[in-house]
């Protein structure tokens, strides 16, 4: 046979048998690309019921027949859920292989399973006709896994009535798979059976598993509890962490004698109640369902002692230590010592064993803080007092306050602090409250007074709990001037980097200005000063301008009569123009008095090129800034003018126009290049502001040249001709005034190269996002500008 166009495949897959016997017969003798015979096709059209397959026999297409995916005509067939009964049974009388696998491992049984598992009669018509069940497919699923999957994946938005009602059908059609001989110990690739299954379903169906244990119990299924997935887990460790598991089902594995003593057998060997405890966190529904397991424990262990192969205390103990754990709930502590009343004994001799001692301790503390009645309990009925052991004591109060950030209570925290003597171990805790900015005064005063902590302890690197108040840039004032009353030396300390808790106060941003200022005063007040070497090198109204977002002239007034040294330098007016932008108001107290307005810094940047870099750039502040003085000209380490940093600054395109008409009446020079021998013109050609004519157009009629080359050999048109945005009038303004617009650049590429790329690049993007009408504005104007060439 040979092939046939996709055209033709369509009409086959679609027209009625009228309509396909009207159909020049020659093409019934070609099959498809991908080896389909037209009763292929004819199986996937939904109407296969009118269509008479023994018209195609006779013009000698062969039945059975495989596609490239190995699947005939029946395959097809099975798939299609417009094909009725009757359909089927005349398939039959061919000579057909009913259990035939396609590439993914499907028999036509399986897709029956999966696509209409309703059809109850038609799927024992193929069990009847030796379907065999047991097939897997490629993820290991035969097809009493997949009559389960249709089960579970039902939409829950749906009518619950129908949801019964599938549950039902789904029931009868494993219960049908079951009598033909269907294996519920077949494994899929996780090495799930189908109990393994059963016990992870969201809604597990106690039917189900009743019907399969049923036939545990009758030696139908010799095995099924005790098969292990590839995870080492039997159904019951699954039913344990499953969270919806009911007690009717606990106890139907529970009458099958599961054993509920056994570990699986994966690397972390949980036993099942274990992995109870971890996963059911809903005390009100789950603690029945622990008195259950609880009581199931109790049958299976009088069984181990009387075989003396069990300690039914050392586990018993084992599993109340784990279920502190887990859920350290006092409803499950008096649950167990109900059940087994020698546990009571077990805890109270349990200090005598440190190992279990301070495993129990780790457990109770393990990811969240009991309840304090937990705790009091336990010290109350089993004399469990907290461990003294300073290693683990230190180990928890790190993990608590690292990992909870400040989510532990006073009272939780008090009951560390009051259980605790170690001197070393308290100093931390100290120091933690207030890096965690959990604060409490009381028990601040209580660690001081009662414990005997050293208000001026510190840290590795020198800093104490002033330090670290104030780096919170909204300290509590009742703790700040409790340790300003009673300890006020720690304004003086200096930490590992020279810093005082001035210092501290001045590079740390405050939110509210007042309080801010109200800190410093007491500090001021309170004996801090400048010995700080930190504030030797960077005095101290520079720090406040260069880290305060916003400033407060009324305070600069102020730190400047505290300190006389303090007055205006072009530091400070540095600092701030880099790090912030200055309003006029700023910019003129901080101006006055300065002698030389144009220092340069490391960088060799004025004030005047940070100010027209970062700020919105104000006519009046630049008025300013020439009234003291500033050149207009002078450059840079990179050889950029303020003009050129201007260019560079985010708000350029508001009010460019007036302030390029300042620079050009107060005499900027416009011919100017930086160390790259980039022109004003450059800078222009590489932006994409608004209206770049008017400006580079009143530049030029001031003496702009735009044929200088860069370093690159790249004039103002080479630039422009890079960018992917190109106003028409912008370039065709460069054009009429470049002296040569054949110029190559270092790598020989001329303008026109340039653009070409663009287009091309343009194109490709065209083709790949055809629904972005900017991106074809683009292209439209690219064409244009290359006509124009």
């Amino acid at each position: 046979m040979s092939y046939i166009y996709e055209k033709e495949i369509c009409i086959l897959k679609t027209k009625t048998f009228e309509e396909i016997k009207e159909i020049e017969k020659m093409i019934f003798q070609k099959t498809t690309t991908k080896y389909q015979t037209p009763i292929h096709l004819c199986c996937q059209n939904k109407n296969i019921n009118s269509i008479d397959i023994d018209y195609f026999l006779g013009l000698g297409i062969p039945i059975e027949s495989k596609d490239d995916k190995n699947n005939t005509a029946f395959n097809y067939l099975c798939k299609n859920v417009h094909a009725s009964y009757e359909t089927f049974q005349k398939f039959f009388k061919y000579s057909i292989d009913i259990n035939n696998l396609n590439t993914s491992g499907n028999s036509g049984l399986r897709w029956l399973c999966r696509k209409r598992s309703q059809d109850l009669e038609l799927i024992e018509m193929f069990l009847q006709k030796g379907a065999d069940p047991n097939i897997c497919d490629s993820w290991g699923r035969s097809c009493l896994a997949w009559a389960l999957w249709v089960d579970t994946s039902k939409n829950e938005n749906k009518n619950k009535n129908k949801n019964e009602n599938n549950s039902a059908i789904n029931k009868k059609l494993i219960k049908l798979l079951l009598k033909y001989g269907a294996d519920p110990l077949i494994k899929d690739e996780l090495g799930n059976n189908f109990l393994h299954r059963l016990c992870e379903m969201e809604t597990i169906p106690y039917k189900l598993i009743k019907l399969v244990l049923d036939r545990y119990n009758q030696n139908l299924e010799k095995n099924i509890l005790d098969q292990q997935n590839d995870e080492k887990n039997l159904p019951i460790h699954l039913l344990c962490m499953n969270p919806n598991s009911t007690a009717e089902i606990f106890k139907l594995f529970f009458a099958s004698n599961e054993p509920v003593i056994t570990r699986n057998k994966n690397m972390d060997l949980y036993y099942p109640v274990e992995l109870f405890l971890m996963n059911n966190k809903k005390i009100e529904t789950n603690e029945q369902l622990l008195c259950l397991i609880l009581e199931r424990i109790n049958v299976e262990s009088k069984v181990r002692i009387q075989e003396n192969s069990f300690d039914e205390e050392e586990y018993i103990l084992e599993i109340f230590i784990l279920c502190l754990k887990y859920q350290p709930k006092i409803n499950y502590i008096k649950l167990f010592t109900k059940n087994y009343p020698f546990l009571k004994k077990s805890l109270t001799n349990l200090s005598g064993n440190e190992t279990k001692y301070l495993r129990l301790w780790e457990n109770l503390f393990f990811g969240q803080f009991p309840e304090m009645g937990v705790l009091e309990h336990l010290k109350r009925q089993f004399q469990l007092n907290f461990p003294t052991d300073v290693k683990f004591i230190g180990e928890i109060i790190n993990e608590y306050f690292s990992a909870n950030n400040n989510n532990l209570k006073s009272d939780q925290l008090m009951y560390f602090i009051r259980n605790i003597n170690e001197i070393k171990i308290l100093n931390t805790i100290f120091l933690q409250m207030f890096i965690q900015k959990n604060i409490d005064l009381n028990i601040i005063k209580y660690l001081i007074n009662e414990k005997n902590v050293d208000p001026y302890v510190k840290d590795d690197s020198d800093y104490q709990c002033l330090h670290y108040l104030l780096m919170n840039g909204n300290p509590d004032f009742k703790i700040f001037n409790y340790l300003l009353k009673h300890y006020p030396d720690q304004t003086r300390s200096l930490t590992e980097y020279g810093s005082n808790a001035l210092t501290i106060v001045i590079t740390t941003e405050h939110k509210n200005q007042s309080n801010f200022e109200k800190i410093i005063k007491l500090l001021l007040k309170n004996g801090s000063t400048l010995e700080s070497t930190y504030l030797q090198k960077n005095n101290l109204l520079s720090q406040y301008l260069w880290y305060q977002k916003k400033i407060d002239l009324n305070f600069i007034g102020y730190l400047k009569r505290q300190f006389n040294n303090q007055r205006n330098q072009i530091k400070n007016l540095l600092n701030r123009c880099k790090k912030h932008p200055i309003t006029f108001e700023e910019l003129d107290y901080l101006i006055t008095d300065i002698d030389n307005i144009n220092k340069q810094n490391d960088y060799q940047n004025t004030a005047l090129h940070y100010y027209c870099k970062e700020s919105d750039v104000d006519t009046r502040c630049l008025d300013l800034f020439l009234k003291a003085g500033a050149d207009l000209n002078l450059a840079n380490s990179h050889g950029n003018t303020c003009l050129m940093c201007y260019f560079g600054n985010k708000n350029f395109n508001k009010n460019s126009a007036n302030i390029l008409k300042w620079f050009i009446k107060n005499g900027i020079e416009i011919k100017t290049t930086n160390e790259k021998n980039y022109s004003l013109a450059h800078f222009i050609c590489h932006s994409s502001f608004e209206n770049q004519l008017q400006r580079i157009v009143a530049l030029f009629n001031n003496g702009l040249d735009i044929n200088i080359a860069n370093y690159q050999k790249m004039k103002p048109l080479h630039v422009i001709c890079t960018q992917m945005t190109i106003p028409f009038d912008f370039i065709n303004f460069i054009i009429q005034n470049d002296s040569n617009i054949n110029d190559r650049n270092v790598k020989g590429r001329t303008p026109l190269h340039l653009i070409t790329r663009n287009i091309l690049l343009l194109l490709f993007y065209k083709r790949k996002h055809r629904t972005r009408r900017n991106q074809q504005q683009k292209f439209s104007l690219h064409s244009d500008i290359y006509h124009f060439f």
